[in-house]
C-alpha cells in the first residue's frame, strides 16, 4: 500500500481492504488523521507521532492545549505532528456504526497488532516527500 500524508489539516487515509490479525477483512476502510505544524521543518527536524486513547480525537491541540505550540513541549514550529483516530473509534475512521451501515454485519474485533500496523503507516513518513512505505 502506498499513500501520501497530506501537508496539513484533517484527512482520510484510504486503507482499501484491511485484513485483521484474525483474518477478517474491513473492506474499503479508512483512517482519519490530522497533521499540524511545520511540515517543511519536520523534514529536517523530525515528525512527532501522537497516540491517544480510543475515545480521543486526532485534535491534539484541543486536548493538550498549551503544550502544542511553537516553542512548546510539542513544538509545532520545528516539527509536524501526526495523530490518527483509531479504527473503531467515533471520530471519523471506519467504525462499527459506519461499517454496519455499509456492510450489514458486525464490526470485526481489532487487536493491538491491528492498530499498531495502522499507526506504522503514519509513522513511516519519508523525509523525501511524506510518502509512507
Amino acid at each position: 500500500m502506498s499513500v501520501t500524508i497530506a501537508a496539513t489539516g484533517t484527512q482520510d487515509l484510504e486503507l482499501g481492504d484491511f485484513t485483521t490479525e484474525r483474518g477478517d477483512i474491513l473492506a474499503n476502510a479508512w483512517l482519519r488523521y490530522r497533521v499540524i505544524g511545520d511540515v517543511e521543518a519536520a523534514q529536517e527536524n523530525g515528525w512527532i507521532l501522537v497516540f491517544h486513547a480510543l475515545t480521543g480525537s486526532a485534535d491534539v491541540e484541543a486536548w493538550w492545549g498549551p503544550l502544542v505550540a511553537p516553542g512548546g513541549a510539542i513544538d509545532v514550529g520545528r516539527h509536524a505532528v501526526v495523530s490518527a483516530n483509531l479504527l473503531g473509534g467515533c471520530y471519523g475512521s471506519t467504525s462499527p456504526i459506519t461499517w454496519q451501515a455499509r456492510q450489514g454485519r458486525r464490526f470485526p474485533r481489532l487487536s493491538s497488532l491491528d492498530l499498531a500496523r495502522l499507526i506504522c503507516l503514519l509513522s513511516s513518513i519519508s523525509a523525501s516527500g511524506g510518502s509512507p512505505s
